[in-house]
């Protein structure tokens, strides 16, 4: 099974839908083969059932293997992580920072170096400049 070029027509699959690629894994897990596809995008469980028909019927196509194995085909999750490539202007996320500290807000501006975060305190509006050299770990996050 070649693992690679799977990836690869996953991918293409879903750029034709206009979604992409989150996380795909192929383990074992107790005495079962599963391998895991995740959206970026936030799916219903209609889509999820059609995009999974999709990929098997693509699996079926290229996977000329044996080898027997469960799919997976969901969302990363409304509180998935974030690499930093991926932060952006209007996006509300939980950040992690080097001190330790966490911090929930949404993202009024970014640039190269920096992002402006608006944040509430004890019900009061505040407004963080953060050095993303700072930023250990960012998230997606739910605001409430």
């Amino acid at each position: 099974m070649d693992l690679t070029l799977i990836e690869e027509k996953i991918k293409n699959l879903l750029t034709e839908k206009n979604l992409h690629l989150y996380s795909f894994r192929y383990y074992k897990q107790a005495s079962d083969y599963i391998m895991e596809v995740l959206t970026k995008e936030s799916l219903d469980l209609d889509s999820v059932s059609l995009l999974s028909q999709d990929i098997s019927a693509l699996l079926d196509e290229i996977d000329k293997s044996e080898d027997t194995y469960l799919l997976d085909v969901s969302c990363a999750g409304s509180e998935r992580k974030l690499e930093m490539d991926e932060l952006e202007e209007g996006l509300y996320v939980h950040l992690t920072l080097k001190d330790k500290s966490e911090v929930e807000g949404e993202i009024k501006q970014l640039d190269q170096e920096k992002l402006s975060l608006v944040y509430k305190e004890k019900n009061k509006t505040k407004t963080s400049e953060i050095l993303l050299t700072d930023i250990t770990e960012a998230r997606l996050a739910i605001k409430f």
